[in-house]
């Protein structure tokens, strides 16, 4: 039995793990078989389950994180948290509250985990000592755990901002019918029923909406901090993190700056941190987003009403301003320009 144990620990701490990449055209890709990449094994969709199920399993997973954040790369707890954001359309308002809420739980021990596992190679790198197959492998888990956290918080955070479009442009549509003059006949009161459906449907909607409004402060900060370690590319292979990495953070923080909520007088951090997202990570990370091109289709193409359509392009220039200024990236205005 004892020879059985050890060779079985040794089997699986020497295996290499499998590596998480980015779904590029399609999130369910991860749900795709594969020998050398991680995919997820989920069995029974955790959205189809009632509240208390649902916040048992969270706060199970929350608690195992928190205590040993690199178990995120287990399939009990990545798997259910990537089919609560891939099903959040399906989840109440008070579930979507909770699992924002479980994700920068566990990004803060998740963190300081890959920093002081930068900290430890950087350290045997100036020794000259090589730590051997078990600090490969901690690099490696630390990686892909820190991928996992950054594929599950921006892919929430964007999902979480399209929301918030959507309610916009619903409200402003609401408006400019109650604009209209009414008409009175038996049609109106047929269609009473359903127009309290839809405005109990939007009550819900805005009501979460305003927790998302209050807790994108937050958020950002933790995205922000994820691409700032300044030692974190140390976790890949030639301190080199893929196109993908960088990506992912750039079209997150994109996502956010064309809604119009994030540019008021009451959201400047908020603002500032999108700014700072996409200056770190056009400077500090490889990405292949044509970032010019993007910002002048959003100029052509964001649907922001009233007045606050002339204020795109001066929100544009001060993001433009950091760029160059605060992040050295000179070359973004001179595409702008020639664009």
């Amino acid at each position: 039995f004892f020879v059985t144990f050890v060779f079985v620990y040794f089997s699986l701490s020497t295996m290499a793990l499998k590596e998480f990449e980015f779904p590029l055209s399609d999130i369910n890709d991860l749900k795709v078989a594969s020998d050398d990449k991680y995919y997820v094994e989920v069995s029974e969709d955790p959205s189809r389950g009632s509240n208390a199920s649902q916040q048992n399993l969270l706060t199970d997973i929350e608690d195992r994180c928190t205590r040993h954040p690199l178990q995120l790369y287990e399939h009990e707890n990545f798997d259910p948290l990537y089919m609560f954001v891939v099903k959040l359309k399906k989840l109440s308002c008070n579930m979507k509250a909770r699992l924002l809420e479980v994700l920068c739980t566990i990004s803060t021990p998740l963190l300081n985990k890959a920093k002081t596992c930068t900290q430890q190679q950087q350290q045997q790198q100036h020794q000259h000592h090589n730590g051997g197959s078990d600090t490969a492998q901690r690099r490696d888990l630390c990686r892909n755990c820190v991928q996992m956290l950054s594929f599950l918080l921006c892919t929430l955070t964007r999902s979480l901002e399209r929301e918030s479009r959507s309610l916009a442009e619903n409200a402003s549509l609401t408006r400019a019918r109650k604009k209209k003059p009414k008409k009175r006949g038996k049609k109106k009161q047929n269609r009473r029923g359903d127009a309290d459906d839809d405005g109990d449907a939007d009550e819900d909607g805005a009501q979460f909406d305003c927790e998302w409004h209050s807790s994108k402060e937050r958020v950002f900060a933790i995205l922000c901090d994820i691409l700032a370690q300044k030692n974190l590319v140390r976790l890949w292979d030639m301190d080199t993190p893929s196109e993908h990495f960088g990506n992912l953070f750039f079209n997150t923080a994109m996502s956010a700056l064309e809604n119009a909520k994030n540019h008021s007088a009451s959201m400047s951090q908020v603002q500032q941190q999108i700014f700072d997202l996409i200056g770190l990570a056009l400077s500090a990370y490889s990405t292949n987003v044509s970032a010019a091109s993007q910002l002048i289709r959003m100029l052509q193409t964001a649907q922001w009403n009233g007045a606050a359509e002339n204020r795109l392009a001066a929100v544009i220039a001060q993001l433009v301003a950091v760029a160059v200024t605060k992040y050295n990236q000179p070359m973004l205005l001179h595409e702008m320009m020639t664009e």
